[in-house]
């Protein structure tokens, strides 16, 4: 049998990696087997066939080889920002609010009960989302019973980028000489860059689905083949309900592949029961089962679901504008939002409003994790290059993978109306522009250096990116001040950081000191969008529920009970438990928020 190359390998390993953990979640929590002995044995099982499969390939050669690369400047930039990626994460815990309000909680929530079910809670994101993300990091909770290495999917993933690219740009009809060159550019976009070292989870998506393109000519399990290609597809979908318009591209690219192979169907049909299960697929079951709704939202309180198509579509067409070229830094004013949306028709931002009650223009200095999207530099280094190769790649597929990327982009923002659509975009974005990532013709050498300053430019938001902050942030404020005679970068500094370093701690420090080590039932009554993962810690020692002020509440007595002091009589009137304040602080969850007071109390004994 003819062996793949080690770096086809490691593309299609990941995927089966990935492929793997997600169907033992499904399995072992069919079984309420959802436990830490589990999930070592299925993983030890695996690391075996992992070594079986891949004996015999030249990996010496390959990391001889690959590591001579990292010595010409672009390659050492993207090696560079591996590293730095790398520093942040371990430095800093994860803060990313999404995971930690219920990306991070499901997850506890199923090793509680040893398997997935419908949690009772006042965020029904989690359980109505899409589990891919989840079923890598549960076994890393399982296992290590610490957050240290939540981030490791996304770093690996970004690691692999560069060879996902270039065999995308290569399958592409892209010259090798072009497909190299920006392999190590399209990486650095601050959508990818910037949650390589957290626990977002639009990085993992958008690799997967580029993997599915990259890895779809050939006819070997652990090479190029429609197999694998599907199965990462259907990882690509089962990470959030949004990738389900990427099989858009994916059936493009393979009727394209088809034509040129007959013989590709076959084990893309062999493959299709195992990509159903492993895409969003079952919760969309699930949702329905327990909702009456594939979304799980059938009330749409999540606002995300389009009232009207166009409206939107033309909401979220600002909004991807404006945050690309926002990226990396903002040069725009900090008015700009309301600027635009005064330059806008009569009565169009009023309609979009009605229609798309979460559109909000951005306005942060630089690209953060949250709102990162694509960026003006690349487009721009692109568009010189399309120009000077006469027009770019002219080939069937990368014409009609790029109209099919923009038929599947056209279709998510009309559809999907969230303020995060810059980001949701981020497995569409390479192939939207597909036809541009060329080198042009003539001054090459020139081109190289533009492309070298443009990947030094994109590094910044790394460096100052509030998460992981690689620079002294509150020096930098302090001369930004002293340069134009105000207080307000240290002021605004200050707030940031605090609401991202009590965010990765969330409502940890309303736990009384003596009962920190004892194991404790929580009842958190919570907007619905409150960072309860950090609760969780010590893994076994704690156990939370959440509901919302208006719920109606039933059970057990909790050992402690966390509360918004605004929200404590409302909320007692209405339950009637004896309490015992043991601490009121200040927490700041968000910046645009700021600090709110919370109140930790306990339940009298004897209360009802």
């Amino acid at each position: 049998m003819k062996l793949p190359s080690p770096g086809l390998s490691l593309i299609a390993g990941s995927v089966w990696w990935g492929a793997v953990l997600s169907l033992a979640g499904w399995v072992l929590s069919f079984f309420r087997i959802l436990t830490p002995i589990s999930y070592g044995l299925v993983i030890a099982f695996f690391i075996g066939i992992t070594f079986w499969f891949l004996k015999g390939l030249p990996w010496s050669v390959f990391f001889r080889r690959n590591l001579k690369r990292f010595r010409r400047p672009l390659p050492a930039v993207f090696a560079g920002t591996g590293c730095l990626v790398l520093v942040g994460a371990l430095l800093y815990s994860p803060s990313n609010y999404d995971a930690l309000s219920y990306r991070v909680p499901r997850i506890m929530h199923w090793l509680h009960d040893q398997g997935w079910s419908w949690i009772s809670t006042a965020s029904q994101r989690q359980n109505y989302s899409g589990t891919g993300q989840e079923w890598l990091l549960a076994p890393l909770i399982a296992l290590t019973r610490v957050d240290l290495l939540l981030f490791m999917p996304n770093w690996l993933a970004y690691c692999l980028l560069p060879s996902v690219f270039f065999r995308l740009l290569r399958g592409s009809g892209i010259s090798g000489r072009s497909a190299f060159f920006w392999m190590w550019l399209l990486p650095l976009a601050p959508v990818f860059l910037l949650q390589a070292g957290g626990i977002s989870n639009d990085l993992l998506g958008a690799f997967w689905f580029l993997a599915s393109l990259a890895l779809l000519p050939g006819s070997r399990a652990l090479a190029p083949s429609p197999a694998t290609s599907l199965i990462a597809l259907a990882l690509a979908t089962g990470v959030k309900a949004s990738n389900v318009i990427l099989v858009l591209p994916w059936l493009v690219n393979f009727a394209l592949a088809f034509a040129r192979n007959r013989g590709l169907l076959r084990p893309a049909l062999l493959a299709l029961p195992l990509a159903v299960t492993l895409s969003f697929a079952p919760m969309a079951l699930l949702n329905w089962l327990h909702t009456d709704d594939w979304t799980g939202d059938p009330a749409n309180e999540g606002k995300m679901k389009a009232e009207s198509f166009w409206p939107t579509w033309a909401g979220n067409g600002i909004l991807v504008s404006v945050a690309t070229l926002q990226q990396p830094i903002n040069f725009l004013p900090r008015d700009s939002g309301r600027r635009i949306t005064a330059w806008l028709p009569e009565g169009l931002g009023d309609t979009i409003r009605r229609a798309y009650p979460r559109w909000e223009i951005p306005k942060d200095e630089f690209s953060i994790e949250e709102n990162a999207g694509w960026a003006w530099p690349l487009l721009g280094l692109g568009l010189v290059g399309w120009l000077g190769s006469f027009r770019g790649a002219r080939n069937r597929v990368s014409n009609l993978l790029c109209l099919a990327g923009w038929v599947a982009g056209f279709v998510m923002m009309g559809k999907l109306a969230s303020e995060a659509m810059p980001r949701l975009l981020a497995p569409l974005y390479p192939v939207l522009f597909l036809p541009l990532w060329v080198q042009p013709k003539l001054h090459r050498k020139f081109f190289n250096l533009g492309g070298i300053g443009v990947g030094l430019f994109l590094i910044i938001p790394l460096l100052l990116a509030p998460s992981r902050p690689l620079v002294p942030w509150l020096t930098i404020g302090f001369f930004l001040d002293k340069w134009k005679g105000s207080g307000n970068h240290t002021e605004r500094i200050q707030r940031v950081q605090q609401a991202y370093q009590e965010r990765s701690l969330g409502l940890n420090p309303l736990i009384p000191s003596d009962l920190s080590e004892q194991f404790l039932n929580i009842l958190v009554v919570s907007s619905g969008n409150d960072t309860e993962g950090p609760l969780w810690w010590p893994l076994g020692k704690r156990y939370v529920k959440t509901v919302q002020v208006d719920d109606p509440w039933t059970g057990p007595l909790p050992d402690l009970i966390l509360i918004r002091e605004r929200d404590w009589l409302v909320w007692n009137d209405r339950v009637g438990v004896s309490t015992k304040l043991q601490m009121r602080k200040t927490i700041s969850l968000l910046a645009r928020t700021g600090p709110e007071p919370w109140l930790s109390l306990t339940v009298v004994p004897g209360s009802k």
